[in-house]
Protein backbone atom coordinates (compact mmCIF):
# COMPACT_ATOMS: atom_id res chain seq x y z
CA UNK A 1 0.00 0.00 0.00
CA UNK A 2 2.80 2.44 0.70
CA UNK A 3 4.95 1.21 -2.39
CA UNK A 4 4.05 3.50 -5.74
CA UNK A 5 2.07 1.49 -8.14
CA UNK A 6 2.87 3.45 -10.96
CA UNK A 7 4.03 7.37 -11.99
CA UNK A 8 2.93 9.82 -14.43
CA UNK A 9 5.52 12.55 -14.75
CA UNK A 10 6.93 13.65 -11.08
CA UNK A 11 3.35 12.57 -9.89
CA UNK A 12 3.55 9.47 -8.12
CA UNK A 13 0.41 7.10 -7.70
CA UNK A 14 -0.30 4.70 -4.69
CA UNK A 15 -2.53 1.61 -4.66
CA UNK A 16 -3.16 2.15 -0.81
CA UNK A 17 -7.30 1.78 -1.39
CA UNK A 18 -7.43 0.59 -4.44
CA UNK A 19 -5.90 -2.50 -4.11
CA UNK A 20 -7.21 -3.83 -7.77
CA UNK A 21 -4.91 -1.36 -9.14
CA UNK A 22 -2.26 -4.63 -8.69
CA UNK A 23 -4.03 -7.04 -10.44
CA UNK A 24 -4.12 -4.36 -13.08
CA UNK A 25 -0.38 -3.44 -13.17
CA UNK A 26 0.13 -7.53 -12.41
CA UNK A 27 -1.98 -7.93 -15.96
CA UNK A 28 0.35 -5.02 -18.11
CA UNK A 29 3.78 -5.96 -16.38
CA UNK A 30 4.18 -8.87 -14.37
CA UNK A 31 7.73 -8.55 -13.35
CA UNK A 32 7.08 -4.82 -12.49
CA UNK A 33 9.09 -3.90 -9.36
CA UNK A 34 6.42 -1.54 -8.64
CA UNK A 35 4.28 -4.96 -7.58
CA UNK A 36 6.31 -4.92 -4.10
CA UNK A 37 3.52 -6.20 -1.70
CA UNK A 38 3.13 -7.45 1.51
CA UNK A 39 2.41 -11.24 2.33
CA UNK A 40 -0.98 -11.44 3.55
CA UNK A 41 -2.22 -9.08 0.81
CA UNK A 42 -1.86 -5.42 -0.09
CA UNK A 43 -5.07 -4.10 2.20
CA UNK A 44 -2.82 -2.83 5.40
CA UNK A 45 -5.96 -2.80 7.60
CA UNK A 46 -5.31 -4.57 10.85
CA UNK A 47 -1.59 -6.31 9.31
CA UNK A 48 0.49 -3.27 9.04
CA UNK A 49 -1.37 -0.39 10.44
CA UNK A 50 -5.22 0.67 12.35
CA UNK A 51 -6.61 3.54 14.56
CA UNK A 52 -6.72 4.71 17.87
CA UNK A 53 -9.50 7.04 18.45
CA UNK A 54 -9.45 9.40 20.97
CA UNK A 55 -12.03 7.33 23.52
CA UNK A 56 -9.61 4.37 23.04
CA UNK A 57 -11.21 2.57 20.54
CA UNK A 58 -9.11 0.77 18.35
CA UNK A 59 -9.87 -0.26 14.75
CA UNK A 60 -7.98 -2.31 12.04
CA UNK A 61 -8.61 1.09 9.85
CA UNK A 62 -9.82 4.72 10.35
CA UNK A 63 -12.84 3.91 7.44
CA UNK A 64 -13.44 0.50 9.20
CA UNK A 65 -15.88 1.42 12.42
CA UNK A 66 -15.51 -2.18 14.20
CA UNK A 67 -13.69 -2.16 17.62
CA UNK A 68 -11.26 -4.69 18.08
CA UNK A 69 -10.54 -3.64 21.93
CA UNK A 70 -10.25 -0.32 23.70
CA UNK A 71 -6.73 1.03 25.13
CA UNK A 72 -8.09 2.33 28.46
CA UNK A 73 -9.06 -1.08 29.09
CA UNK A 74 -6.57 -3.73 28.10
CA UNK A 75 -2.78 -2.96 26.43
CA UNK A 76 -2.46 -2.42 22.95
CA UNK A 77 -0.18 -4.72 22.40
CA UNK A 78 -2.71 -7.45 24.07
CA UNK A 79 -5.44 -5.91 21.37
CA UNK A 80 -2.54 -6.35 18.27
CA UNK A 81 -1.36 -9.50 18.66
CA UNK A 82 -5.05 -11.17 19.55
CA UNK A 83 -8.06 -9.29 19.14
CA UNK A 84 -10.62 -11.11 16.76
CA UNK A 85 -10.91 -8.58 14.04
CA UNK A 86 -7.26 -8.60 13.68
CA UNK A 87 -6.68 -12.13 13.52
CA UNK A 88 -9.36 -12.18 10.74
CA UNK A 89 -7.88 -9.95 8.59
CA UNK A 90 -4.33 -11.46 9.03
CA UNK A 91 -5.19 -14.87 7.85
CA UNK A 92 -8.49 -13.89 5.73
CA UNK A 93 -11.17 -16.49 4.46
CA UNK A 94 -12.38 -14.16 1.96
CA UNK A 95 -16.13 -14.64 0.62
CA UNK A 96 -17.52 -13.59 -2.63
CA UNK A 97 -15.52 -12.96 -5.95
CA UNK A 98 -12.37 -11.85 -3.52
CA UNK A 99 -12.26 -15.89 -2.31
CA UNK A 100 -11.98 -17.63 -5.14
CA UNK A 101 -9.56 -14.91 -7.12
CA UNK A 102 -6.41 -15.66 -8.36
CA UNK A 103 -4.92 -12.02 -7.00
CA UNK A 104 -6.15 -12.69 -3.56
CA UNK A 105 -2.46 -12.62 -2.63
CA UNK A 106 -1.06 -10.04 -4.64
CA UNK A 107 -5.09 -7.29 -3.96
CA UNK A 108 -7.08 -9.25 -1.68
CA UNK A 109 -9.24 -6.43 -2.05
CA UNK A 110 -10.70 -3.32 0.01
CA UNK A 111 -11.67 -4.67 3.61
CA UNK A 112 -13.35 -1.50 4.55
CA UNK A 113 -15.23 -0.88 1.39
CA UNK A 114 -16.54 -4.76 1.55
CA UNK A 115 -17.83 -3.86 5.07
CA UNK A 116 -19.31 -0.78 4.02
CA UNK A 117 -20.73 -2.41 1.46
CA UNK A 118 -21.84 -5.49 2.69
CA UNK A 119 -21.70 -5.21 6.34
CA UNK A 120 -18.90 -7.86 6.44
CA UNK A 121 -14.66 -7.22 6.42
CA UNK A 122 -14.47 -10.53 4.83
CA UNK A 123 -16.85 -10.25 2.15
CA UNK A 124 -15.92 -9.34 -1.76
CA UNK A 125 -14.70 -6.05 -2.49
CA UNK A 126 -17.63 -3.76 -4.90
CA UNK A 127 -15.39 -2.13 -6.55
CA UNK A 128 -13.58 -4.43 -8.36
CA UNK A 129 -15.16 -5.45 -11.84
CA UNK A 130 -12.75 -8.70 -12.32
CA UNK A 131 -14.46 -12.00 -13.15
CA UNK A 132 -12.32 -14.88 -11.25
CA UNK A 133 -11.43 -17.43 -13.28
CA UNK A 134 -9.32 -15.77 -16.18
CA UNK A 135 -5.79 -16.45 -15.40
CA UNK A 136 -6.61 -20.19 -14.57
CA UNK A 137 -8.28 -20.06 -11.44
CA UNK A 138 -4.36 -20.56 -9.20
CA UNK A 139 -3.41 -18.30 -6.54
CA UNK A 140 -0.93 -15.76 -7.88
CA UNK A 141 1.64 -15.13 -5.25
CA UNK A 142 5.05 -13.12 -6.02
CA UNK A 143 8.51 -13.69 -5.36
CA UNK A 144 10.15 -13.50 -1.94
CA UNK A 145 12.05 -10.64 -3.51
CA UNK A 146 8.82 -8.49 -4.10
CA UNK A 147 7.10 -9.59 -0.85
CA UNK A 148 7.20 -7.73 2.61
CA UNK A 149 6.73 -9.11 5.99
CA UNK A 150 9.08 -11.83 5.69
CA UNK A 151 11.58 -12.46 8.57
CA UNK A 152 15.05 -11.96 7.04
CA UNK A 153 16.73 -15.28 7.12
CA UNK A 154 19.92 -15.63 5.65
CA UNK A 155 21.20 -18.14 3.58
CA UNK A 156 25.02 -16.89 2.63
CA UNK A 157 27.12 -15.43 5.38
CA UNK A 158 26.85 -11.62 6.45
CA UNK A 159 29.30 -9.38 7.99
CA UNK A 160 28.43 -7.85 11.18
CA UNK A 161 28.61 -4.38 9.22
CA UNK A 162 25.85 -5.70 6.89
CA UNK A 163 23.64 -7.28 9.26
CA UNK A 164 24.13 -3.83 11.39
CA UNK A 165 23.00 -2.08 7.98
CA UNK A 166 20.14 -4.45 7.53
CA UNK A 167 18.38 -3.46 11.02
CA UNK A 168 18.34 0.22 9.86
CA UNK A 169 15.58 -0.89 7.57
CA UNK A 170 11.65 -1.15 8.34
CA UNK A 171 10.99 -4.51 10.02
CA UNK A 172 8.55 -5.36 7.39
CA UNK A 173 11.08 -4.87 4.36
CA UNK A 174 14.13 -6.66 5.86
CA UNK A 175 13.00 -10.06 4.20
CA UNK A 176 12.74 -8.82 1.01
CA UNK A 177 15.50 -6.80 1.20
CA UNK A 178 17.90 -9.87 2.45
CA UNK A 179 16.09 -12.11 -0.69
CA UNK A 180 17.45 -9.62 -3.14
CA UNK A 181 20.44 -8.79 -2.02
CA UNK A 182 21.83 -12.61 -1.59
CA UNK A 183 20.42 -13.50 -5.28
CA UNK A 184 22.58 -10.19 -6.68
CA UNK A 185 25.54 -11.99 -4.78
CA UNK A 186 25.03 -15.29 -5.97
CA UNK A 187 24.62 -14.10 -9.84
CA UNK A 188 27.59 -12.53 -9.56
CA UNK A 189 29.95 -15.36 -7.74
CA UNK A 190 30.28 -13.76 -4.70
CA UNK A 191 29.77 -15.65 -0.76
CA UNK A 192 30.10 -13.00 1.67
CA UNK A 193 27.24 -10.21 2.36
CA UNK A 194 29.36 -6.45 2.70
CA UNK A 195 28.23 -3.43 2.74
CA UNK A 196 29.60 -2.76 -0.17
CA UNK A 197 27.31 -5.37 -1.48
CA UNK A 198 24.52 -4.08 -0.39
CA UNK A 199 25.92 -0.87 -2.09
CA UNK A 200 25.72 -2.19 -5.14
CA UNK A 201 22.65 -3.57 -4.98
CA UNK A 202 20.91 0.02 -4.22
CA UNK A 203 22.98 1.54 -6.95
CA UNK A 204 21.50 -0.94 -9.55
CA UNK A 205 17.91 -0.79 -8.15
CA UNK A 206 18.44 3.40 -9.03
CA UNK A 207 19.38 2.91 -12.43
CA UNK A 208 16.79 -0.02 -13.38
CA UNK A 209 13.91 1.19 -11.32
CA UNK A 210 14.95 5.24 -10.60
CA UNK A 211 15.64 6.87 -7.20
CA UNK A 212 12.19 5.68 -5.26
CA UNK A 213 13.56 5.38 -1.92
CA UNK A 214 16.64 6.85 -0.29
CA UNK A 215 18.32 3.49 1.01
CA UNK A 216 21.81 5.56 1.92
CA UNK A 217 20.58 5.90 5.20
CA UNK A 218 20.10 1.99 5.95
CA UNK A 219 22.96 1.07 3.94
CA UNK A 220 25.82 3.42 4.47
CA UNK A 221 24.90 5.66 7.58
CA UNK A 222 24.74 8.55 5.18
CA UNK A 223 22.22 11.03 4.72
CA UNK A 224 21.78 11.93 0.85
Amino acid sequence: WSVPAGRAGDMVIRAKCAPHLRRILYELAPQSPLLQNYAQGSCPAGKHYCRITPTGDVTPCPYMPVSAGNVRQQPFAEIWRNAQPMQDLRQPQLGGRCGSCEFSKICGGCRCRAYATHGDYLAEDPACAYEPGQHGGEVITLPEEQTFGFDATFTLVWSDDAQTRLKRLPSFARGMVAKGVERYARENGLSVITPDVMQAVRERAEQRYGRRFNFRSFFRGQSS
